[in-house]
């Protein structure tokens, strides 16, 4: 009789069936058993908040939104880990919290900004003593997701420490590559980075990476459809209603319906820019004011900081080399030697110094959070365009969207999130002057749109030529700056959604991080043994690739025959048989290699159906 010990499946009380094979007699007896309590299973997912500020940490927000039902699906909790100073705790916590997803996040924070690499070290060995469920968490994880930076050499040994030998790390990086690590240096490139994160040249289920270059590693970035409304639509639906009636010049008090946000969007270029730098927010506002200066159209640019808008006076200028007509609401005046001096704030100067005045326009205003608006006017009683400036206003993710969604063909762009933004709402971006590592991108949207619309007319090819090749983007010759300032934006955004959907379908990561999580912990699921994983990994995802092999090239199968898991080798060999070579299902154990192949699992390690199907096959060709 064959003897099996077990807990009987129960779908409400969600108890595990448990079978292990004790011996051979002639008739089989089930066994109830009362079920054991066990520790769910975890997925760390590791992001680093460095000094310049939170956009790298919106990457964490959005895998791990996008990989919350999966993990649920698979019985698995997701613990984020981060890293960040602690001045922006708080933030981190409300942005965790705002997912509604039930994460519990554990937070090592640092108070001074660029601390020794030894104080560093002794404070997080400090804070892992102390976190007794970050341990318990780690013990639990079946692998470690660092998403967009990286954990210095020192912080990675220390969390090994308390995982399974050999647990999976996944790295996926931020657009220009794995480069800023959690050591707190000034930009995050400090001298203890870990070298085995370093990429492989083979495709491997370690490296990640985001971008739209076509290498091994890369899988595309973050894109989302466009919000399905109208440009008018989605103004009217703004939350901070007070914005919207400053971004259309109308009074607080007076009515906005559809026809006035329509008639705004007809005669305006509404223009967002997400810009880090001074100089780099004078340039492109220049660079914009050129290249309308055809249109009839005013201008509107939402600055996000306030970096080159303060009232402090900068420069004296004498009053006799203004031109004539020429005023400024902010600048003080004052009488020296006998001459009239102007005391002119920083960006009033650099649009005396720009020479704005000879591109069609009557006059600049500048909104700085709502305050009273301060105006630059040319006199020029024959030019009427304006050009608005409307700086600050933070708002609401949800309210960003839909002035994105809102805006003309382009927008602004600091970094991968800002395009990433940009493209998802099938807009043009147009990257920050100094921001060189992300150039590469830009690079790649030409040839991918060469490639996804093939019959581009020689000018609209042209178009695309000055816009996203040459370094143009720089603003700092005059021969790129011509031709940029000569490229076609209403043309270009013609054809542009066009091409973002073929990007939403080709080089998109969110259509690939099923297949990352999955193939992860199918190397978990080798290095330990569990043959349930598995089999739960098998019903989620069966067309992931098992031949595909870690970064030390060693395929799961590989894996599995060097720890001696033989009933895991088995099953792999039931469930994949056509990615295995000759599809052969290897010998079913006997009592004591099956023994050698046990291991403990979070899901309570199980011989599957199917393996016990294998096995009362044989039992039934031998006459059993």
């Amino acid at each position: 009789m064959d003897t099996f010990i077990g807990v009987r499946i129960d779908a409400k009380a969600r108890d595990i069936f448990h079978v292990a094979r004790l011996g051979s007699w002639p008739k089989r007896e089930i066994i109830y058993m009362p079920p054991r309590p066990h520790k769910d299973p975890t997925i760390i997912l590791m992001n680093y908040v460095h000094s310049d500020g939170i956009g790298d940490f919106q990457h964490l927000l959005d895998i791990a939104k996008e990989l919350h039902p999966l993990a649920l699906q698979s019985g698995i909790v997701i613990v984020p880990l981060i890293f960040c100073l602690a001045n922006i705790r708080e933030t981190v916590e409300k942005k965790i919290n705002k997912l509604n997803i039930n994460l519990k996040p554990f937070i090592f924070t640092v108070e001074k900004k660029h601390p020794e690499l030894e104080q560093l070290n002794e404070q997080f060995s400090k804070f892992m003593d102390s976190q007794i469920e970050l341990q318990n968490n780690l013990n639990n994880a079946l692998t470690i997701f660092q998403i967009s930076t990286a954990t210095t050499t020192f912080q990675k040994n220390i969390l090994l420490k308390h995982c399974f030998p050999n647990i999976p790390i996944v790295n996926i990086s931020e657009h220009s590559g794995l480069r800023t690590f959690a050591d707190f240096s000034f930009g995050g490139f400090g001298g203890d980075s870990d070298e085995r994160d370093k990429p492989r040249k083979i495709k491997n289920i370690n490296d990640r990476w985001m971008g739209l270059q076509r290498r091994a590693q890369r899988y595309g970035i973050k894109l989302r459809p466009p919000l399905a409304m109208s440009r008018e639509e989605a103004l009217l639906s703004f939350e901070d209603q007070n914005y919207l009636h400053i971004l259309l010049g109308t009074d607080a008090t007076s009515l906005v319906g559809k026809k006035e946000v329509a008639d705004f969007i007809q005669k305006t270029q509404i223009i967002p820019a997400y810009l880090q730098r001074g100089t780099s927010i004078i340039n492109f506002i220049w660079y914009c004011i050129k290249h309308e200066q055809y249109s009839d159209n005013d201008i509107v640019i939402h600055i996000n900081n306030n970096n080159v808008f303060n009232l402090r006076p900068s420069k004296i200028v004498d009053a006799e080399d203004l031109s004539a007509g020429w005023s400024f609401s902010a600048s003080k005046s004052r009488v020296s030697g006998g001459n009239e001096e102007i005391l002119m704030p920083a960006f009033e100067l650099m649009m005396l110094e720009k020479d704005v005045q000879k591109y069609n326009i009557g006059s600049i205003e500048i909104n700085v959070n709502g305050a009273e608006p301060r105006t630059i006017s040319f006199g020029h009683w024959s030019a009427t365009k304006k050009i608005r400036i409307l700086v600050g206003f933070y708002l609401e993710d949800e309210d960003y969207n839909k002035l994105y969604h809102a805006s003309g063909p382009i927008i602004a762009v600091s970094g991968d999130n800002t395009i990433e933004q940009a493209l998802s709402n099938n807009k043009l971006p147009f990257l920050q002057d100094d921001k060189y590592e992300f150039e590469e991108e830009m690079h790649a949207l030409f040839h991918l749109a060469l490639e996804y619309w093939p019959d581009m007319s020689s000018e609209l090819k042209l178009s695309f030529t000055h816009y996203f090749l040459n370094k143009n983007m720089r603003l700092d010759n005059e021969e790129g700056i011509e031709q940029i300032v000569r490229t076609d934006w209403e043309k270009m955004h013609e054809v542009w959604p066009y091409i973002m959907g073929k990007l939403r379908q080709n080089n998109n990561i969110y259509n690939h991080l099923k297949t990352i999580f999955y193939e992860a912990l199918l190397h978990a699921s080798a290095e330990k043994g569990d043959v349930t994983l598995l089999n739960t990994i098998y019903s989620n995802a069966p067309e992931i690739d098992v031949t595909l092999p870690n970064k030390m090239g060693k395929t799961v199968l590989q894996i599995a025959r060097m720890n001696n898991h033989i009933a895991y080798v088995q099953e792999l060999s039931i469930l994949f048989p056509r990615q295995l070579i000759g599809g052969e299902i290897p010998h079913v154990p006997n009592e004591e290699s099956d023994a050698m192949g046990q291991t403990n699992s979070f899901f309570q390690p199980a011989l599957s159906p199917s393996l016990l199907a294998v096995e009362e096959a044989k039992q039934s060709q031998i006459g059993i």
